[in-house]
């Protein structure tokens, strides 16, 4: 085992309303509510991981009629390659 002097907890996302134990956060990047987020890394069904940006889900009426849509909103550029 390695002799270190501390230990921290680093995270991306913080989602406080959720935690189950009080845990101290050495360091930060963003509190976030409930949403369902996607992007990142982050996926939904296997869709959006590849996100560039992380994006908020508040309904998936579209999504999941149609999982390109919100790839076509965020890349709509790259979006015709995807359906074509």
């Amino acid at each position: 085992m390695l002799n270190c002097k501390s230990l921290q907890t680093v995270t991306l996302l913080d989602r406080t309303s959720r935690r189950i134990v009080d845990l101290p956060i050495g360091y930060r990047g963003f509190e976030v509510g409930d949403e369902f987020l996607v992007g990142y890394g982050l996926d939904w069904k296997g869709h959006f991981r590849s996100l560039r940006s992380l994006w908020a889900i508040l309904d998936f009426t579209r999504p999941a009629k149609d999982p390109v849509a919100l790839f076509a909103i965020a890349h709509p550029k790259s979006a015709d390659s995807l359906t074509s």
